[in-house]
């Protein structure tokens, strides 16, 4: 809904997407926040808001994790270590992806976690 509304709001503005991004070197383009519509500025700022507070318990693991994988004597255990948690990511996606099924969260959430 999110970007049909950005999209909504660029042809308000008499803006054309393609043309901005032909226009620019790197293929982005830039928008200030206080440009968006309010529901827009309040829904970034929530998500920015949800991936701090989801991210911090995930900061000392991760700082934990690459500490042991330096400390690992051995390229075979680091692999087996590297192998472990991307397993047990995979296993965490498809448990957040079954909930928000059975929620009826709606939406294409694969940028928030991938």
């Amino acid at each position: 809904e999110a970007a049909g509304q950005g999209q909504d709001f660029l042809q308000e503005q008499g803006l054309d997407l393609e043309e901005l991004l032909q226009q620019s070197d790197s293929g982005r383009v830039g928008i200030r926040l206080t440009d968006l519509p309010g529901n827009l500025q309040d829904r970034y700022l929530k998500l920015q808001d949800e991936f701090a507070e989801e991210s911090k318990p995930f900061v000392a693991l991760l700082i934990w994790f690459f500490q042991s994988l330096l400390q690992e004597p051995t390229h075979g255990r680091r692999l087996e270590m590297l192998d472990n948690v991307m397993t047990k990511e995979v296993l965490r996606l498809q448990a957040k992806a079954s909930m928000q099924e059975v929620l009826g969260i709606v939406g294409n959430n694969e940028d928030d976690d991938e």
